[in-house]
């Protein structure tokens, strides 16, 4: 099998993994502030066998450079979140934020780690957060309602349920783009079956 190995993006083909490593590791020996090939090596280091604490050290020192694009840092976020780093994600979806307000993934992504992490009061600002700029999106209440489950405020877990059910359609915003003279949306609605 042939495998190109200083790609941007991780080799994800099967037996590449650990020799896109060696190389990544070979590499940067030779020209070690290439950020590229540190993000392609945690990546590739996240899909071999005993990788994951030195990819989080790589994606560490990355992210403490403050020079990684909101789409780099997402994509941090999202390798930590799958490797069950639920601290490190909600860090990464954070900082993406904070370089980018209106990121709707990076704030879906944020009140999901915090789901994972059991971190009540933070998963129910972010979800009200999510409410506020998707407030016909169903997993945004879901999350709602379990951050109330999570802080076992059974009322309020309630009426999160009442307006869940209440929904006859879902409207997913898939992307936000602000202007200046106002925004454009787009998405998806999708009528609900009443439940007997």
């Amino acid at each position: 099998m042939v495998c190109a190995v200083f790609r941007e993006a991780p080799l994800r083909a099967e037996g590449c993994p650990p020799r896109a490593v060696a190389g990544y590791h070979h590499y940067l020996a030779l020209v070690p502030t290439n950020g590229a090939v540190k993000r392609s090596l945690a990546a590739s280091l996240l899909l071999t066998a005993g990788g994951a604490a030195e990819a989080d050290r790589i994606e560490g020192e990355l992210m403490a450079t403050g020079k990684l694009s909101s789409g780099e840092l997402a994509g941090m976020g999202v390798n930590k979140f799958n490797a069950k780093d639920y601290a490190g994600a909600a860090d990464a979806f954070t900082k993406v934020l904070a370089m980018d307000p209106n990121n709707h993934d990076a704030a879906f992504n944020l009140a999901n780690a915090y789901y994972a992490l059991g971190d009540a009061k933070k998963l129910i600002d972010a979800s009200k957060a999510l409410i506020v700029t998707d407030p016909l999106n169903q997993l945004n209440l879901k999350l709602l309602a379990n951050g109330y489950r999570l802080a076992s405020d059974t009322a309020k877990q309630l009426d999160a349920v009442i307006l869940l059910s209440a929904m006859t359609t879902t409207v997913s915003v898939e992307h936000f783009t602000p202007g200046k003279d106002g925004a454009k949306l787009t998405g998806t609605a999708t009528g609900n079956e009443g439940a007997t």
